[in-house]
């Protein structure tokens, strides 16, 4: 029943952890002159010039608004938290420019859709051929022929191995391949600053902790009926601010720790990126982290081992609960 002795905003009473900040800043763009003001002004902007500020008349015109009095009211309303006044007119400030940037990528707002189309890539699991396809903003790697890695919870299609978020924007031009590996370079370099408890979204400090299946039993298709994953160990890691959140086998977080980079780099195998990564070279970082060996070395505290190999040599590292390396060892 509708509470109609209520005197909070909805805004306000939606707003929960996101704070008074969040409810101000939505009222304040709550106006289509604002928003207008704002995008004029990032269509005035150019990348790597001194000088992008736009003189006050000029603003006006290209917002179309005739009445000056109006168009400096919502003006005033926008300097200081997204727009910048100078001797010369006005600029977009940082925040500004990103609030632009995540409309003009699409997420959330431009339905794109790329139907599946298969690679030279086999699934993990079975061995069959995959395929890629995009919707909902990820970008999904899945098995024609199994299960995959299930997801509990998620929508996310059938067979799925891998899900990778990626911008509607990045999806034209491009073949399945590239999408691919365009989408897996974007991720594995936030997984990097997720791997420093930072945020790539939004800076702030990044949560890391470990899912482990204790009873762990997969059944004929692959999957365990416990915990409804291919996978005993799930890193799980969370923004303490915004909430961006993703999930992986620990492997996926390690792959770029400067010990495995030099073990490979040891044995002939570089990995990370060139500049001139391709679809083959993704597809090889993922198949050794598919090699990865993983399991639990104790429960309380928990730490997990992964184990990678190549040419009878091994380097194992030792993970805490925050998925932080704690001991690497090599043996030949």
């Amino acid at each position: 029943m509708e509470d109609s002795d209520s005197t909070e905003s909805p805004l306000a009473a939606a707003a929960g952890v996101a704070g008074p900040h969040a409810t101000d800043t939505f009222t304040l763009l709550g106006d289509e002159t604002r928003l207008a003001i704002l995008l004029a002004l990032w269509e005035a902007y150019e990348p790597h010039t001194e000088h992008n500020a736009v003189s006050f008349s000029e603003l006006r015109e290209r917002v179309g608004l005739r009445q000056g009095t109006q168009f400096n009211y919502h003006l005033d309303k926008l300097v200081g938290r997204f727009v910048r006044k100078t001797d010369d007119g006005y600029e977009l400030r940082r925040p500004a420019r990103k609030l632009v940037q995540s409309i003009i990528a699409g997420t959330g707002i431009e339905e794109v859709r790329f139907e599946p189309t298969e690679i030279d890539a086999s699934c993990e699991f079975c061995g069959a051929s995959t395929a890629i396809t995009y919707e909902n903003s990820y970008v999904y790697q899945v098995c024609t022929n199994c299960r995959g890695e299930a997801a509990p919870g998620e929508a996310h299609p059938s067979g799925l191995l891998i899900a990778w978020t990626f911008e509607p924007t990045g999806v034209s031009d491009r073949t399945a391949e590239e999408l691919f590996a365009a989408s897996t370079i974007k991720n594995l370099s936030r997984i990097g600053l997720r791997f420093e408890n930072v945020c790539p979204e939004c800076s702030g400090r990044v949560e890391w902790s470990l899912d482990i299946c204790e009873d762990h039993d997969p059944a004929s298709d692959g999957v365990c009926p416990h915990c409804g994953s291919a996978q005993a160990i799930i890193a799980r890691e969370t923004c303490s601010v915004c909430k961006s959140s993703g999930r992986g086998s620990p492997g996926i977080k390690v792959l770029l720790h400067p010990a495995v980079i030099a073990f490979y780099y040891d044995h002939g195998i570089e990995i990370g990126f060139t500049g001139t990564t391709a679809v083959t070279d993704v597809i090889r970082m993922l198949e050794l982290v598919e090699a990865f060996e993983e399991e639990v070395v104790s429960q309380d505290p928990p730490r997990v081992r992964v184990t990678a190999s190549c040419d009878d040599d091994e380097l194992r590292l030792l993970l805490d609960e925050r998925l932080n390396v704690i001991d690497t060892t090599e043996s030949t």
